[in-house]
This record gives structure tokens, C-alpha cells and sequence, in this order.
């Protein structure tokens, strides 16, 4: 099955087992460079206001790419990540499960935290460079290993939540939206840890930066 990768930024730590002929890639600004540079990805876009990237490389890219689509940098709805995302989901008909979009969380905190509700809203996956953020789904366990060692959890609605192999781990746990603050910088310290609970939230893993 495809999976669809966005970069936003040319800061990326690329997954091993990226499978070049299962991928569909699409640079967005200073990511652009990545997915141009792999030359081995048949399925390239390009979609962003490109006001980030080296002029040099954007001449490159419109006089060898096919799919470029140029966003307008005065008037727009979306930033540039949610733009590319949309368009995987309404143009390429990826799930949103099958997105991961790739950023670098140390760049602005305002983007970083917008990016963060970007995936609560879509249901995708988002990784830095020490850091990887998913949305659990109400009423479905997750799980997640130790590659990550502190886990943090963001809730959105009233929840119920119940964890292992945590450091600090909850039974049916209830927290109100007001009060969900103190959930962040547990640790995974077993083999795996679940998470479940009866409302979506986001969940952040991290390690220490290198």
C-alpha cells in the first residue's frame, strides 16, 4: 500500500524502510530540497508559496518538475503543511492514516502548536527531529514502543483514560478539558505502553534532542 510523505522542512531524519516505489512525496517550502534530491521517487509534488526556498532551487525544480502547484502567499485558508495534506486526502485519496508529514519542531512555536491541531483534525501522523505525534481515536487502544522515551497526551474533549506501561499509569482516569494540563512528560518503561480512552486526543513522544 502507498504511503504519502510531506515535507515541510530539509531538517528531516528519513524511517529506514522508506519502500521508494510505495511512496507518493511532496515538497512544501525548504522540503522541496528533499524530495527534489531523491531522485529515486518517481511521485513528486511540490505545493507551497515557496517564499522559504533558495531561488536557485525553485528554478531548478519548475524547469524539472511536472507537479508543481504554487500556492497564493497573500490570500490563503491553510498554511502550506495542512494545504498538502488536504490535497492528498481530496486529490491523491490517501486515508489520512497513510500521511505522514515531516517538520521541524524547532522552528516556530507557533507553527509547531498549529501543526500539532493539524493532525488532531486529521487523523495523520507528524515527525521532527526528536519528536512524533499521533491522534488516538476515542475507544481504541493504542500502543507504542520504547523508541521514544517521554510521552505526553493532549486532550481536546472530556476523557476517560486508562494506561500501562507507564511510569505513571491511570485507571479510568476522568479529566474535564480544563483540567487535562498535568499529562504531559510521562515515560514509556516497559517493552510497550497502551493508551486508551473515550475521547480523541494527540499524543507527543520525544527524546532528549541530540
Amino acid at each position: 500500500m502507498k504511503k504519502c510523505l510531506i515535507f515541510t522542512t530539509n531538517k528531516t531524519k528519513l524511517e529506514n524502510d522508506i519502500d521508494s516505489n510505495n511512496i507518493v512525496a511532496i515538497g512544501v517550502e525548504t522540503g522541496s530540497e528533499i524530495v527534489y534530491n531523491h531522485k529515486n521517487w518517481e511521485n513528486k509534488y511540490y505545493i507551497s508559496d515557496f517564499d522559504s526556498v533558495d531561488n536557485t532551487l525553485l528554478k531548478t525544480i519548475l524547469e524539472n518538475e511536472k507537479n508543481v502547484i504554487k500556492t497564493n502567499d497573500k490570500v490563503k485558508d491553510f498554511s502550506d503543511g495542512e494545504e498538502a495534506i488536504i490535497f492528498a486526502i481530496n486529490e491523491l485519496k490517501f486515508q489520512p492514516k497513510d500521511i505522514t508529514i515531516y517538520v521541524d519542531e524547532s522552528g516556530r512555536p507557533d507553527h509547531f502548536i498549529n501543526m500539532v491541531r493539524v493532525i488532531y483534525k486529521y487523523g495523520c501522523k507528524m515527525i521532527g527531529q526528536n519528536v512524533i505525534v499521533n491522534k488516538i481515536e476515542a475507544n481504541t487502544k493504542a500502543t507504542f514502543n520504547k523508541k521514544y522515551k517521554y510521552l505526553s497526551m493532549f486532550l481536546f474533549d472530556d476523557s476517560t483514560i486508562t494506561t500501562s506501561g507507564l511510569e505513571w499509569n491511570l485507571e479510568e482516569k476522568k479529566y474535564n478539558i480544563k483540567e487535562g494540563t498535568n499529562l504531559i512528560s510521562n515515560q514509556i518503561i516497559n517493552e510497550q505502553a497502551t493508551i486508551l480512552s473515550d475521547s480523541d486526543m494527540v499524543v507527543i513522544r520525544t527524546n532528549e534532542k541530540n
